[in-house]
């Protein structure tokens, strides 16, 4: 019998598939980019005029009103005092008029350039210096990533996510050092990036997991000080009631609204339900049961799994997906484990040769001409192609990693069969 393909061979095959994959994608896109006069990238983005760059200029416009969350605005008291001080690069007269003015404001949108290159080199910077193997593979890599699909739509809406996902990055490769400068670092920068999104301090189980407990409580508190203490800049902690109040109004409309460049967990469900022919789901309690019990899979999947980068993946899920109303850019979190898929030293298995080609799909351009599809003819049931990719996608990691982590070994099987039997095959000669 044939033995087993190596370790090695199958983590070459891994990273060029994935290189040469992405690329073929990425040179296709751009000539259909070219020869369409813009329309591919137009058919794989959120092009609505008056909501572009809405998540980064929310915070800043809403900063300098006199109650913030009068509005419905959901960010977080760190992120709202961050966007006071982009306030300050431009001219205050500007908030007089509307947030739309704002936003297409000659000035504001250099502000918002700025922004997104500071975030894309610190990410870039996170990426590079620790990533393995060869650096010129590793700025082919970058470059990938950046001008992948859900890294183009975090760039159309200004998300945060770009920023939070690089803290969390520095969290993830240094929580477990053992210098205690870069250890205490990264759990600053997990407490930073949770105190402008909240859903990173997921990954803080890393830290209870390697039983670095007093690291984990100090990142907890950081966390707590960054999220409390910003909002006596905006009127003090009565202002906190507004806050929540918005959260709650935001997770309703998620059970109402539709699923365009989602990739939420609420907006999976509805997804497979428009797909049977059942229409979307407005029975709340069973979506609550439903999205409770896959979060929990995945809570279980990162404190038992015995693979690192599984780990990570599990919680990048939960950051990503978890949220109600997540956008198509929350993908970004994704990318944490990928780097570590491709840079394992583990046992290569064949489940790792379909995440890659999961993570190929959800990251390559791909221009669809009718973008929209509408599955019941009701205003909230459109399905974008691209966001049915990605819940496709994340449902498939969410199955495989409940699979690999609780259901294979609850029922004993930890091995292929063809490992089983060139393991036996092994022990027949042995005897011999």
């Amino acid at each position: 019998m044939k033995p087993p393909m190596s370790n090695e061979k199958r983590s070459k095959i891994i990273i060029w598939a994935f290189l040469i994959a992405l690329s073929i994608s990425h040179v296709v896109f751009w000539i259909l980019n070219i020869s369409t006069y813009g329309y591919s990238m137009h058919s794989i983005i959120n092009n609505y005029y008056s909501d572009s760059y809405k998540d980064f200029f929310n915070p800043i416009y809403y900063a300098t009103q006199n109650n913030p969350y009068s509005e419905g605005l959901t960010a977080t008291p760190l992120m709202l005092l961050a966007g006071k001080f982009a306030s300050y690069f431009i001219k205050h007269d500007i908030f007089g008029y509307n947030i739309s003015f704002l936003q297409h404001f000659s000035e504001s949108t250099l502000v918002l350039f700025m922004a997104m290159m500071m975030a894309g080199l610190l990410f870039a910077l996170v990426i590079f210096s620790h990533k393995k193997g060869n650096k010129a593979l590793s700025v082919w890599f970058i470059f990938l990533i950046f001008f992948s699909t859900p890294f183009m739509f975090l760039y159309e809406r200004g998300s945060i996510i770009l920023l939070t996902t690089a803290l969390t990055c520095i969290y993830v490769y240094g929580y477990d050092s053992d210098n205690k400068v870069t250890r205490e670092f990264s759990h600053i920068a997990l407490a930073v990036a949770a105190g402008l999104s909240i859903y990173p301090i997921v990954f803080i189980i890393l830290s209870f997991r390697k039983k670095r407990l007093p690291n984990a409580f100090r990142c907890l508190l950081y966390f707590a000080l960054l999220f409390f203490l910003p909002i006596f800049a905006f009127g003090g902690l009565g202002r906190l009631g507004y806050y929540f109040a918005n959260i709650k109004a935001a997770i309703s409309n998620a059970f109402s609204t539709g699923i365009a460049y989602r990739i939420d967990i609420i907006s999976g469900i509805n997804l497979i339900s428009l797909c049977m022919g059942k229409g979307l789901v407005e029975t709340t309690p069973i979506l609550i049961i439903i999205w409770a019990i896959i979060v929990l899979v995945l809570f279980v999947c990162a404190c038992t799994s015995k693979s690192k980068w599984r780990t990570v993946l599990a919680l990048s899920l939960i950051a990503a997906c978890a949220p109600f109303m997540a956008g198509e850019q929350a993908v970004a979190y994704l990318i944490i484990p990928l780097i570590m898929l491709i840079d394992s030293d583990e046992e290569r298995i064949e489940a790792d040769f379909i995440y890659t080609g999961l993570y190929i799909i959800m990251l390559a351009p791909i221009a669809i001409k009718d973008c929209i599809v509408n599955l019941s003819g009701n205003n909230g049931a459109e399905v974008y192609i691209y966001s049915l990719i990605c819940t496709v996608c994340v449902f498939f990691m969410v199955l495989m990693l409940f699979i690999e982590t609780v259901a294979a070994p609850l029922s004993g099987i930890e091995l292929s069969k063809r490992k089983r039997e060139y393991a036996k095959l092994n022990a027949e000669k042995a005897k011999e």
